[in-house]
């Protein structure tokens, strides 16, 4: 028995002060007397489960052979070989040179009576993991991938894991001085696919953008640029439309959106029109004269266009989208067209005093009102960056309706500068009244007076546009 191998484990303070504890403070010290001393005590009575916990609180105190030997003879009492085992063990390699000679043989003697009693497992496995029986924790295999673990007789579980592979778990049952082999072969884990995290339900977003763009048309559809004039020079119509617009945005890419912008547009046309017969005009009886007019037409266009419209908008990459859009709405117009020129009379060849003469304009600089309707249907691409976005489009700009005619407005000779004198069979340039352009007393009523614009076509592009996404 433990206690008659170990010779008197019942110890007195006076004996715990003769087994010199290692190093630590005095009162570490004196509270491992007090813990021992009340292990004493309770050892005593027989209360081995409660002398054990003293015990092993005074050698967390102050670690001392003397404790470790009444400890472990606790131990053997409450059947617990194998930790008992273990303890004895301690003494030997931990108070090496503490240990008086007659006490390592009385304890190498208790080792030798409890190694009778316990069991063994040889545990061996194919990586350093870590060792549980029945629960207790008992460290890590060696380098060796092999340890003997003593417990004792009767079935136990044997749980080796690492982290990475399935752990291996065992129920074993060893006799008393018999040793039982356990060889745990651990799987790697395999590695779960990396979930994919579900994307943030997506809502209606309000954005707000700036847009601008150029305007090229080949025409405005004004009467100055229709065929029924001899156009000298008549480059194409430019200009520029810019504006905010504003919207929701739903998760299926589409939304719905009003604007707010400017529209300019301007032109300048060269052209010849001469009054032939039956337009030729008659002075006070004398032969008809047949004027002709080299006229100047800046026409100008501007106003505010409000419009709203639909787009769809569709991601072609994480930071790439295509998208559609079509905008109708209203501009509202202001058109000028002050024309400037020359006007001769006959063959217009000698550009005398007589049938010559620079041209004047009544109400030159009339402007005229109107509105009139759009469609523009457009697309583009845009890069992203969190809410922002900034990309180009190509659009087509439809004008639905044509604009007001100037009908106050007559052109003539300019007779400050040129004294209007007849004869018999001829005028001079001088006298040929102020009329408005494409008017005869014979003449279509529709064609009396020229039109501002007519409806037209025009590119919009390249068109830049800035958005938010809120």
């Amino acid at each position: 028995m433990l206690a008659a191998a170990l010779g008197a484990p019942l110890l007195t303070a006076s004996e715990l002060r003769a087994g010199e504890p290692r190093a630590e403070t005095v009162g570490s010290l004196n509270r491992a007397r007090e813990l021992f001393r009340a292990g004493v005590d309770q050892q005593k009575t027989e209360n081995w489960d409660r002398a054990l916990d003293l015990y092993r609180q005074s050698l967390g105190e102050a670690p001392t052979w003397r404790a470790t030997m009444n400890a472990a003879f606790c131990l053997d009492k409450l059947g617990r070989y194998d930790e008992a085992l273990e303890m004895s063990e301690d003494i030997i390699t931990l108070f090496a040179t503490e240990l008086p000679a007659a006490e390592r043989s009385s304890v190498q003697a208790a080792i030798k009576g409890l190694l009778q009693k316990v069991g063994s497992f040889e545990i061996k496995a194919n990586v350093i993991g870590a060792i549980s029986v029945d629960g207790r924790l008992l460290g890590q295999l060696p380098r060796g991938l092999s340890r003997l673990v003593r417990v004792n007789p009767g079935k136990h579980t044997v749980r080796i894991f690492k982290d990475g592979f399935q752990p291996f778990v065992s129920t074993e049952e060893v006799a008393a001085g018999k040793t039982v082999t356990v060889t745990a072969l651990l799987d790697p884990l395999i590695p779960e696919p990396p979930a994919h995290p579900q994307p943030a339900p997506q809502s209606i977003r309000p954005f707000l953008s700036a847009f601008a763009g150029l305007v090229i048309a080949g025409s405005l559809g004004s009467t100055a640029e229709s065929d029924d004039a001899e156009i000298d020079s008549h480059p194409p119509a430019t200009g520029f439309l810019g504006g905010i617009r504003g919207g929701y945005r739903f998760p299926a890419g589409f939304a719905i959106e009003i604007s707010l912008g400017y529209l300019t547009a301007s032109s300048t046309v060269r052209r010849s029109w001469r009054k032939n017969n039956p337009d030729s005009v008659p002075v006070d009886g004398h032969p008809p004269v047949l004027p002709k007019y080299n006229l100047t037409d800046p026409l100008q266009l501007s106003g505010p266009v409000f419009g709203a419209g639909v787009s769809y908008l569709t991601s072609l990459n994480e930071h790439l989208d295509a998208h559609l859009r079509t905008t109708v709405g209203l501009v509202a117009f202001r058109a000028l067209d002050p024309i400037e020129g020359t006007v001769c009379i006959n063959s217009c060849s000698a550009q005398s005093r007589d049938d010559f003469a620079e041209i004047t304009v009544k109400n030159k600089y009339q402007p005229l009102y109107s509105t009139s309707g759009f469609i523009i249907p457009e697309v583009g691409a845009r890069a992203t960056w969190g809410g922002f976005h900034a990309g180009l489009s190509l659009g087509l700009l439809v004008l639905t309706s044509s604009g007001p005619s100037f009908d106050q407005r007559s052109v003539g000779a300019s007779s400050s500068k040129t004294t209007c004198a007849k004869t018999l069979t001829s005028i001079t340039v001088a006298c040929i009244p102020h009329r408005p352009l494409w008017t005869t007393e014979k003449e279509d009523p529709l064609k009396k007076n020229e039109l501002a614009y007519g409806s037209f076509a025009a590119l919009w592009a390249p068109q830049a546009t800035v958005e938010y996404s809120f």
